[in-house]
């Protein structure tokens, strides 16, 4: 008898390629899915459906052009009346189209958008009058591409017609996200899918195919992703722990700390004693399981950090935890909690701009545990007021210390680690939201946030011929206490929180536990084929 469905999916252009992996994938995440194609695809449509149904879920074939109205409504009908709902809307199909500019008809143009523009706008329309009415939320997911974020030649109507897919996903964000909805989209770059073999074989022009030879060749991964590759992060956009992430475009192919009024004295005070320190490692008291890896998670006392590192030990990693020695009571009490589950944990004390100090706290990683596999980059600072007219050249150098000499740092000694190892590893970053978009009022953080995604790009660049990603996370309005502390102590009504609410599509305030669980996926072998990427956890506050 088969399990309790965790809900509802459909996923469009699904007898074949993308589609095909992403209807199995929800299917072995638990969900019933229903599968969409044209008639002319019926029978490996219904070879998706025979294979859904081996794995346990139902599943349903309905053969339907994506660009009429009234087919898409009549689709999104029957899925209801057959399967109970709609959970999941994965608007997929799309066609090729390689042919110069100058070249292209009118009715190319017309074909182009109404399969990739308006049949995603139907899709998105009709799954979520829906979704509106069952009245429990939703994930809504698209399909944009590698040229809906950068145009490429010989690509001009598909790439058009993929970044109208971005603009439409950033707007059903905005209007859905009151009713429980998230709206995102992922980006595929160059995947082992029909439509690209068949591209590269007939219809492709030698300038397109030469500049996405040269596209693998400068990639950081060096190879061509599988459609299983994008299925895992619609796995991600679509599960529960994806709620506070919405109006984004994540590609497949490519903050801890104290607030304080004067940061220059806080390092004076903090950091004068804070020579490197750890304590023993703490072993299990229950039988732990295989650890999957080992991880290094800085600033892990309190808040994202603290939340990065359990969630971590609860997917199977050993996890030494850094911070400051005025944290350490908090620290070890991180540590008691990995020991509980089972996890090994080693509290590691050590000054993240201090070149030696990085250096030799990887290594005691390495003597106590092993070696290293993940590295989260979460420690940071911020400050209450760091305009670019207050904010002191003593100030700045404190905030760029930590927020990004102490990133680089990590960065680089636990890529030398990984490298000598030689079995890869996973490097992760803490950006912001305002490491994406510029804030009033935090000129040193913003710009210290955003050298963090270009040293994510170019350290990706640089690592992955050694099958090293790199990606940062980028929170927003997450109820830690850093942000706590910028409440002003008068503010009884709690007036900034609700500011800071108001700036986000879906109304309320992220936990810790939600940039957490990003991390896990980009912590995962699953999340090998995404590298350079900021994804932002900010419910909207900042779409890309």
């Amino acid at each position: 008898m088969a399990a309790v469905a965790k809900g509802i999916a459909l996923v469009t252009g699904a007898a074949q390629g993308i589609g095909r992996a992403i209807a199995l994938r929800l299917a072995s995440d638990g969900f019933d899915v229903a599968v969409n194609d044209i008639p002319s695809k019926k029978s490996s449509l219904d070879e998706v459906v025979q294979a859904i149904s081996d794995k346990g879920r139902k599943s349903l074939a309905i053969c339907a052009d994506v660009g009429d109205d009234g087919e898409v409504k009549g689709m999104i009908d029957s899925v209801v009346r057959e399967l109970g709902g709609l959970d999941v809307m994965v608007a997929n199909a799309g066609i090729g189209g390689f042919c110069p500019l100058i070249a292209t008809s009118t009715d190319q143009f017309d074909l182009m958008f109404r399969i990739h523009a308006r049949g995603t706008y139907l899709c998105y329309k009709y799954a979520a009058l829906q979704m509106i009415s069952q009245g429990r939320g939703g994930r809504i997911v698209g399909a944009s591409s590698m040229a809906g974020k950068q145009g490429i030649a010989g690509l001009g109507l598909y790439s058009a017609a993929k970044f109208a897919i971005r603009g439409l996903t950033q707007t059903a964000a905005l209007e859905l996200g009151s009713h429980g909805i998230t709206v995102n989209c992922y980006a595929p770059g160059i995947i082992n899918t029909p439509i690209w073999n068949d591209a590269s074989q007939s219809e492709i022009s030698a300038a397109s195919k030469a500049y996405m030879d040269k596209h693998i060749r400068a990639s950081p991964a060096g190879y061509i992703g599988q459609p299983e590759d994008v299925a895992s992060i619609v796995s991600y956009l679509a599960s529960k722990e994806a709620h506070f992430i919405t109006g984004r475009t994540p590609s497949k192919w490519t903050r801890s700390g104290v607030i304080v009024s004067n940061k220059a004295e806080l390092f004076q005070n903090v950091y004068a004693s804070s020579l490197f320190l750890k304590t023993p490692t703490i072993m299990p008291t229950q039988t732990p399981s295989l650890s999957k890896g080992v991880a290094l998670v800085t600033g892990a006392a309190q808040g994202i950090g603290r939340a990065i590192a359990l969630r971590l030990g609860d997917d199977g990693f050993d996890v030494a935890l850094n911070d400051i020695p005025a944290k350490k009571l908090q620290l070890e009490e991180v540590a008691r909690r990995l020991n509980v589950i089972g996890r090994r944990a080693l509290s590691v004390y050590a000054d993240v701009r201090v070149e030696m100090q990085v250096k030799e706290m990887i290594a005691n990683v390495v003597t106590e545990f092993g070696g290293i596999d993940v590295m989260v980059a979460n420690a940071g600072i911020s400050c209450p007021d760091g305009s670019v007219l207050s904010t002191s050249a003593e100030e700045w150098d404190a905030t760029f210390a930590v927020n990004a000499r102490g990133v680089f740092l990590c960065y680089k000694y636990a890529a030398l680690q990984m490298v000598a190892q030689g079995r890869g590893g996973r490097i992760i970053g803490a950006s912001s939201s305002w490491g994406k978009r510029g804030a009033a009022h935090a000129a040193d953080y913003s710009a210290s946030k955003f050298a963090v995604r270009g040293l994510t790009q170019s350290a990706a660049l640089e690592l992955g011929p050694h099958k090293i990603t790199v990606n940062s996370y980028a929170p927003g309005p997450i109820d830690t206490p850093m942000m706590q502390a910028q409440k002003n102590p008068g503010d009884k009504e709690n007036e900034y929180a609700k500011k800071v609410v108001a700036t986000t599509a879906l109304g309320y305030l992220g936990q810790s536990e939600d940039v957490a669980a990003l991390v896990s996926f980009l912590a995962s072998k699953e999340s090998h084929f995404v590298t350079g990427q900021c994804i932002a956890a900010d419910g909207g506050a900042t779409m890309s």
